[in-house]
């Protein structure tokens, strides 16, 4: 298939070294998760599951420097970027810097958000410390056609892994995780031209 050729991970998963427990727990969670049959006999296009199909990077990134090569490649053949958002994230110059150059390579819409920490958008809200910030600057704000970020701002599609996250080994599913399997199992169905929002029952 054309997109199995152009992509070579269904996602990229951009997070700060200090949510490295909470990145490596949702890493193994999707990529155990089983499709049902059901779901897979009414849509061919879906796989058993998504084993091998995520991309995290397990290396610190050094203080000063660019992007490397295999970052910026796995950046541009990635379907999808998952943010683990958190006010480590915010201040962390790697994360928003693959969420710039995804964005520069691929657009607004194919990135999800997940909070394990923080508050979105804190500081724009006074009720909150501007440290409290769970979203990078690169996730607020749109990237222009130059690569870089304009002053128009953007509200990223988002999980909510706050509440559940000291108890990840004992629940199945919390919210974030459900939101980011759709999203994933949807954009393998059709191509994502706009975010994708649950609809609430």
């Amino acid at each position: 298939m054309e997109e199995q050729k152009k992509y070579k991970y269904r996602a990229f998963i951009s997070y700060s070294h200090r949510d490295k427990r909470f990145a490596k727990w949702l890493h193994k969670r999707i990529e155990n998760y089983k499709i049902p049959k059901s779901l897979r006999e009414k849509n061919p296009n879906l796989p058993k599951d998504l084993k091998r199909s995520i991309f995290r990077d397990e290396d610190e990134l050094p203080t000063s420097s660019v992007l490397g090569d295999h970052l910026k490649y796995a950046l541009e053949h990635s379907k999808l970027l998952i943010v683990i958002c958190s006010p480590y994230s915010t201040s962390s110059k790697w994360v928003n810097e693959e969420i710039r150059y995804f964005k520069e390579k691929h657009g607004e819409y194919s990135v999800l958000a997940i909070v394990v920490s923080g508050e979105p958008n804190a500081t724009t809200n006074s009720q909150f410390e501007s440290s409290q910030e769970a979203f990078p600057k690169s996730l607020r704000y749109v990237v222009g056609e130059d690569g870089e970020l304009t002053k128009k701002t953007t509200e990223p599609l988002a999980g909510d892994a706050r509440e559940r996250r000291e108890r990840l080994k004992k629940e199945l599913w919390l919210e974030g995780l459900l939101v980011l399997l759709l999203w994933l199992l949807d954009s393998i169905l059709q191509p994502i031209q706009q975010p994708i929002v649950p609809t609430k029952s």
